[in-house]
């Protein structure tokens, strides 16, 4: 999506994103293996997702758009990746689809993985142009992997 097709806030990407979601919790597959290491990196990715969502605090929003009285958090699991939210998504998508043993699944983590990388290039564009630190920052920290992504 260009910057023009993103909608106020990024609504468009909020509507493809939930999309997704619901896509992937439609698909079918085995009855989660509760043993299976995959439902501990979806129990990872969760606590992660909540971690950053909490840290946020008032600044959080699903839209791209940063919220009016949001701030910059660089602190905390944000000093190890930008967007933490999204990476614990993508853990537990990723670990949620090793549990059930859904290749569907798997190809979904793939393509929340892209739709992702995406909207977060959307949101840091407009992230830089509200907080002046920010392109510091992320030249310092990692968007998703700590010192590899």
């Amino acid at each position: 999506m260009s910057h023009r097709d993103e909608g106020g806030r990024g609504e468009r990407w909020v509507l493809a994103q939930t999309a997704l979601f619901v896509l992937y919790v439609l698909l079918p597959g085995q009855r989660p293996v509760w043993r299976s290491p995959g439902m501990l990196l979806a129990a990872l990715g969760a606590a992660a997702a909540v971690a950053g969502a909490l840290q946020l605090g008032r600044s959080l929003t699903p839209f791209p758009e940063p919220a009016q009285h949001g701030q910059l958090v660089e602190s905390g699991i944000y000093a190890w990746v930008r967007h933490p939210i999204y990476a614990g998504v993508l853990l537990a998508a990723f670990g949620g689809a090793w549990a059930t043993h859904s290749a569907g699944r798997a190809l979904l983590s793939v393509a929340l993985s892209l739709f992702f990388d995406a909207k977060t290039r959307a949101e840091e564009r407009r992230l830089a142009r509200r907080f002046e630190g920010y392109a510091g920052y992320a030249g310092r920290v990692r968007k998703f992997i700590p010192w590899l992504y």
